[in-house]
Parts: structure tokens; C-alpha cells; sequence
């Protein structure tokens, strides 16, 4: 009797086991929530090729109730579960509802599809928003921060990028607003040649960045290479042509820098003594007259402090001016059987020297003649030249003098 109720004991424990397995792994009658699968979309590069995008930046997670053997619900969670939407048959912009049916949802490899079933989805659709796609190069704009090392000087103007313009992609609302590329460099404390790669910002025209999440790029860095090369200071010259009376040493010209920091290699900058700006005629200057000259460097030196130009004031305060009206106007030099004549009859002309010479000037003390050489026939501008009698030699003529003339 003892052993006959030790087996049935034995008995309903196995049964109770089998029982339990049953309704625990094997029972297809099981389900479960997964919250918050995760949405992927495929077919983009078919919308691209028509000119198209998704813009819909935030695509929510799906909740879906799973019903199936339970030994196959227990392989699944919410990560490995991912539900795959089509949109290569999206053709024009807007909203769009992209159904999820149970086609769209993918399990891992080891769980069998026969044994699940989506017993509800939520939502039931995703909306997406599909815009127009704009496509432009835009210029990277390079800005400087920092100061080099002492003695050094940052060659900007000859940076080198291996991008010039980064070309922008994205929707057709935002594009138009990039205007360009902006990178910082940080020269603090740097000399010599560096290379650095350069992450780049997205700005419209104002220097404000723009919302890029949507936008894509062929780089998102820029590689840069700068000579940062050595320094100096070195004096800026002018060559003085005399004339009109005046000469340099009774003439005062001032410049408003008679320097200009430059820069170069170091073999470049021990040869470079001076700049020279270029030459005053002192023939066509008045008294008090500014003159701007173009800071023009030599190749392969740099303009440190960017100096377009230098303002150059001329004063003659020992010498006075005069003006004389000449109604002689010879021409010389007409070709063989030609006559010149002239439609300029008189010439206001203007002298200047010291006091005592111009205040006993006179007209006859002046000649003006009109060369012909070379002159083709019918009407024309010429020059006139002024010269006075060998007695005034330290007064001269100011300024040019166009004659009107015809040659037949």
C-alpha cells in the first residue's frame, strides 16, 4: 500500500511538471507588449533621385502585442524587434501615412514567423513629412582667433583647403538660407607651418548658424595648412622727380607712416632693406595736394597689418605760384607738307619758384610748343611743353597742359 501511494505521489509530480512546462514554454496561447520598437526606413535613395526627402526628424517607437508559443515570445524584446517602412513610392512632397502591417515587422533569425502573431499595433500608421530637396556649393569663410607667437605673423591670404565650398543638402525651405561654411583657427601662441582639420558651421548671412539636423555635406571638416612666418618692420621710401620749380630738398613730404610691418621667409625678410611706394612728380603736384599710393610687396612678402595704401602730403611753403596766360603756341616736329593748326589759342599756364624769381616772370619769358612727330592726321589731344628762359631756371610749370590741334 505504501508503495502504491509513493507512485501515484511520483506520478502527479510529473504530470504537474508537464503540466507547467507546457503552459510556461510550449502553450501557443501566450502573449506579450513590446514597447517602443524602434521604426526604420528604407527607399530614401529613391526619393532623393526624385528631388525628394523625409523631414520628419522624430519617428515615434511602436507598441506591439505579440501573441505566440511562449518559448518564442521569451527570445523577444523591444531591441530586437524593428518594424521596416517603404517610402520609395512616395512621389511629391507632404504629409504621407505609411501603414504598419505585419509584413513591415522583423524578428531575429532564431525565432520562427509561423509562431507569432501581431495581434495589435499602436500607432497603426506613421506620418511622415516629405519635402522638397535643394542641393548648392556654398564659400567657407575662414575666421581667425588668437595672436601668433611674438615676431611671427599668420600668411591668411595664402591659406590652403582642400574645400574652397562645401556643397549643402537638404530641404528646400532651409538650403537657401546657408551662406556658408564657417571654420574657426586658433593661432594663440603658434608658429611655422601647421595643419589642422577644421569642423565646420553651417551659417546664413548674418553669422547666425543655421538648423542643420536636416542638412547633409560632403565633409564636416576642412583641412587646413598656414605659414605662420617671421616679422619685421622696415621703412617705406619714395622716388622725388623734380619739377615746377620744386625739388625734394625745398619740398616737405609727409607720410602718414614712414614704416610697414611685413612678412616673409627668413632668407626672404634679411634681404628686404625697404618698400618702395612709387614716385612723386613733383611737375604735376600743388601745394597742400594728398597723394595715395597702393602698398604694392614684392612676391613672397606679406602685408602683416594689411596696408592698402599710404596718403602722402606735399607742401612747398618757400615757394609762391603765378599764373600767366599764352596766347604763343608753336608746333614743332610737322611732317613734310602737313599744316598744324590749332584750336587751343591760349594757354592759362601756372609757375612756381622762389618769390623773387616768379614776381619779375612774365609771359614772354615763356614758350609752349606742341610736338608733331608721329602724329596721325585729323583732329587730336596733345601735350603742350612749357619752357621758360634759362634766366628762371629755378622756376617751373605746374601741372599738364592739353592743347586741341588738327594735322592736315
Amino acid at each position: 500500500m505504501k508503495y502504491k501511494i509513493l507512485t501515484a505521489l511520483m506520478s502527479l509530480g510529473i504530470a504537474f511538471g508537464i503540466w507547467v512546462y507546457v503552459v510556461t514554454v510550449i502553450s501557443p496561447n501566450s502573449d506579450n507588449t513590446y514597447r517602443n520598437v524602434s521604426v526604420t526606413l528604407q527607399g530614401e535613395a529613391v526619393l532623393e533621385e526624385r528631388g525628394l526627402m523625409i523631414t520628419t526628424q522624430d519617428i515615434p517607437g511602436v507598441d506591439l502585442l505579440l501573441e505566440g508559443n511562449r518559448s518564442e515570445l521569451q527570445k523577444l524584446n523591444s531591441s530586437n524587434i524593428s518594424v521596416t517602412l517603404d517610402v520609395s513610392k512616395i512621389d511629391k512632397p507632404g504629409e504621407h501615412s505609411i501603414p504598419i502591417n505585419p509584413s513591415n515587422i522583423r524578428f531575429p533569425g532564431d525565432v520562427s514567423y509561423n509562431a507569432i502573431t501581431v495581434a495589435r499595433r499602436n500607432p497603426d500608421n506613421i506620418i511622415l513629412e516629405v519635402k522638397d530637396r535643394d542641393s548648392q556649393p556654398v564659400p567657407v569663410d575662414v575666421r581667425w582667433n588668437g595672436t601668433e607667437a611674438e615676431g611671427f605673423t599668420a600668411d591668411r591670404e595664402n591659406r590652403k583647403l582642400d574645400f574652397e565650398q562645401i556643397q549643402v543638402s537638404g530641404p528646400v525651405d532651409v538650403v537657401p538660407n546657408i551662406a556658408f561654411a564657417r571654420v574657426f583657427v586658433d593661432l594663440t601662441g603658434k608658429s611655422g607651418t601647421i595643419t589642422e582639420s577644421l569642423p565646420i558651421t553651417l551659417c546664413d548671412e548674418n553669422g547666425e548658424p543655421v538648423d542643420a539636423r536636416l542638412i547633409t555635406t560632403n565633409t564636416g571638416v576642412v583641412q587646413m595648412t598656414l605659414q605662420i612666418l617671421p616679422n619685421k618692420q622696415v621703412p617705406l621710401k619714395l622716388n622725388v622727380v623734380s619739377g615746377g620749380g620744386a625739388t625734394e630738398q625745398n619740398s616737405i613730404i609727409e607720410m602718414e607712416t614712414d614704416t610697414i610691418e611685413v612678412f616673409a621667409s627668413d632668407d626672404t625678410l634679411q634681404k628686404l632693406d625697404s618698400v618702395t611706394l612709387g614716385t612723386i612728380r613733383l611737375g604735376e603736384v600743388l601745394d597742400g595736394e594728398v597723394l595715395k599710393f597702393p602698398v604694392i610687396l614684392q612676391e613672397g612678402v606679406g602685408n602683416a597689418k594689411d596696408v592698402k595704401e599710404v596718403s602722402v602730403k606735399v607742401r612747398f611753403p618757400d615757394l609762391e605760384v603765378k599764373k600767366l596766360q599764352i596766347d604763343r603756341i608753336t608746333a614743332v616736329n610737322v611732317p613734310e607738307g602737313k599744316k598744324a593748326e590749332f584750336t587751343t589759342k591760349t594757354l592759362a599756364i601756372t609757375v612756381r619758384g622762389p618769390k623773387k624769381a616768379i614776381k619779375s616772370l612774365k609771359a614772354e619769358h615763356v614758350t609752349v610748343t606742341v610736338d608733331f612727330a608721329g602724329i596721325p592726321d585729323g583732329a587730336a589731344e596733345l601735350r603742350a611743353t612749357v619752357k621758360l628762359h634759362a634766366d628762371f631756371s629755378q622756376v617751373g610749370a605746374v601741372g599738364v597742359y592739353p592743347v586741341s590741334a588738327t594735322l592736315k
